[in-house]
């Protein structure tokens, strides 16, 4: 069974997802996590997180224009390894988080793909030679 909810309805599900509850909702979730142009609050990214934990076979998730800092990224990142396309554009990650996200993306070949556009980041030379990225 593949959970199809809306956006909204996840988002509470997620502020109030309890540890017991995770994997099963993460396997509920399917292949997809689309939280696209939501406000993901740190008790948002806090039950993100325990999904994250549990998941298995997540091949895309939408972050982007999430209005994610660095602060709620450094929530995220244990678990990003565990997804292949990750899209982050359009929040608020400065160089600092972008270059946490480098540092996993190297060192996990399960990542394929990771989308930074439109972020504060202003360093780009370390995303240069990992095709991986896609920042430009």
């Amino acid at each position: 069974m593949v959970l199809g909810c809306d956006k909204s309805l996840l988002l509470q599900f997620l502020a109030h997802v309890r540890p017991e509850e995770a994997e099963s909702l993460s396997g509920a979730l399917g292949e997809e996590l689309d939280l696209s142009q939501t406000q993901l609050d740190p008790q948002v990214c806090r039950g993100l997180v325990l999904i994250l934990e549990y998941c298995e076979g997540l091949t895309e998730l939408d972050l982007s224009q999430c209005r994610l800092t660095d602060h709620n990224l450094d929530l995220l990142l244990p678990n990003l390894h565990k997804v292949q396309n990750i899209d982050f554009s359009g929040n608020n990650i400065t160089d600092a988080g972008a270059q946490k996200i480098h540092s996993i993306v190297t060192r996990n070949s399960n990542i394929k793909t990771v989308r930074l556009f439109n972020n504060r980041i202003e360093s780009r030379e370390i995303f240069s030679t990992d095709p991986r990225f896609e920042i430009c």
